[in-house]
């Protein structure tokens, strides 16, 4: 589990920072790919895992 919470300090660091928007602009070929990299990364920043319980068809998340 601490290799995913490092994943999303690193994916948070790089999604916050003002260099790495630069870099991430300069290296793609649009706008929809520069905005699918920034959105990849705010998604794993944010991201929660979730475990899930009960029966099939009536499972429930509950947070890890």
């Amino acid at each position: 589990m601490t290799e995913i919470r490092d994943l999303q300090t690193t994916a948070a660091e790089l999604y916050n920072s003002v260099e790495n928007k630069k870099w991430i602009f300069t290296h793609t070929r649009n706008e929809t790919e520069y905005y699918a990299i920034r959105n990849a990364l705010k998604v794993l920043s944010n991201w929660q895992p979730v475990e899930w319980q009960g029966e099939p068809g009536e499972r429930v998340p509950v947070e890890v």
